[in-house]
């Protein structure tokens, strides 16, 4: 399975990709951008497409040539339709290979234990490398995936190369809530916005990154995954399709489910920490779904807070993950 750094093709998000290549047409490309959008959409995969891109030398062929030889203008280049670069390309090999000496990747891979907050001592490292001369005599080039896990003091420490970057960085930051972003980062960014995939995108996706899968599994994960190939994907794995439909069949009407059946989804659910996302991420949409179709009040409110701070503890301080599931179902069943 393809992951961002490997990934040579983009589906969806053609806007996006017109918008970026219009800037470095332009010859004034802004020096933060920030692609915002729901998690899993293909904001990572841009974001290595860009860098790739401008790290490949190709961003700064400019759209017309001098005078040849023989004093003659040589034909202007055919501008670019595509921020595609060829995955045999030495510079598309390098940033796979983590080697390219004028990009830095900053996200969760750098989180400690159970957490998936970037530190704010990787945020630091920034100043440093932005200020070096580019190796290859072009841009340095970061990306920041996702500014949803910085805390406040790596943000802030972000905050300030954004707003004084040396000549020839380039910053994309990648961010899955502008709620998540400090105003102040947000307004010295260019904003990508970036919307779900269709569920004809996504199967597409699907069928590029996870051959082998069954083309029946890859439709129903396209149909479970609100616009999200990373969330598809996701749910090709560990009884992901399973625990999601289980979860659509619970919240039909949580008051009438046994407690055999809730004990046995309970079960599912605890298993480990993959099976234990898709519940959580079934349960919590399903909720917001119900306290909607109920219009809200205390209750709901409660039950979501509760719900919010239960999920949050469980791989913090190492819960039971079985017995979490089964307290969520239960609350829910004696509120539906």
């Amino acid at each position: 399975m393809l992951t961002p750094r490997f990934n040579p093709s983009l589906i969806g998000h053609a806007d996006a990709e017109a918008k970026l290549l219009a800037a470095i047409a332009s010859g004034r490309l802004p020096h933060a951008w920030l692609l915002l959008g729901p998690k899993g959409i293909g904001k990572a995969t841009l974001a290595f497409r860009f860098a790739r891109y401008l790290l490949s030398g190709r961003a700064d062929a400019g759209d017309t040539a001098g005078p040849s030889l023989f004093g003659d203008a040589e034909p202007a280049a055919t501008p670019a339709q595509s921020l595609a670069i060829d995955p045999e390309h030495p510079t598309f090999r390098r940033i796979a290979a983590k080697g390219h000496a004028d990009l830095m990747v900053l996200d969760a891979d750098l989180a400690t234990g159970r957490s998936t907050v970037i530190p704010a001592d990787a945020i630091r490292t920034l100043g440093p490398f932005l200020h070096q001369t580019a190796g290859e005599g072009g841009r340095r080039v970061v990306i920041v995936d996702a500014l949803d896990e910085l805390n406040p003091t790596g943000a802030n420490a972000l905050l300030k190369l954004v707003e004084e970057p040396p000549a020839g960085a380039v910053l994309i930051l990648v961010a899955h809530s502008m709620a998540r972003v400090l105003p102040t980062i947000r307004s010295r960014c260019r904003v990508l916005r970036l919307s779900p995939l269709a569920d004809g995108e996504v199967e597409a996706v699907l069928a590029e990154l996870a051959p082998m899968e069954d083309p029946a599994a890859r439709l129903q994960a396209a149909g479970l995954a609100h616009g999200s190939p990373g969330r598809a994907l996701a749910l090709l794995e560990g009884d992901g399709i399973a625990i999601h439909q289980a979860m659509q069949q619970f919240w039909r009407a949580p008051s009438r489910v046994q407690p055999e059946a809730l004990s046995a989804l309970a079960q599912m659910a605890g298993q480990d920490a993959l099976r234990f996302s898709h519940f959580a991420d079934a349960f919590c949409r399903h909720l917001v779904n119900a306290a909607r179709a109920q219009g809200g009040g205390p209750a709901w409110d409660e039950m979501w807070s509760d719900t919010l701070h239960l999920l949050d503890r469980t791989e913090a301080v190492y819960l039971d993950r079985r017995q979490v599931a089964l307290n969520r179902l239960t609350a829910a069943a004696k509120l539906g």
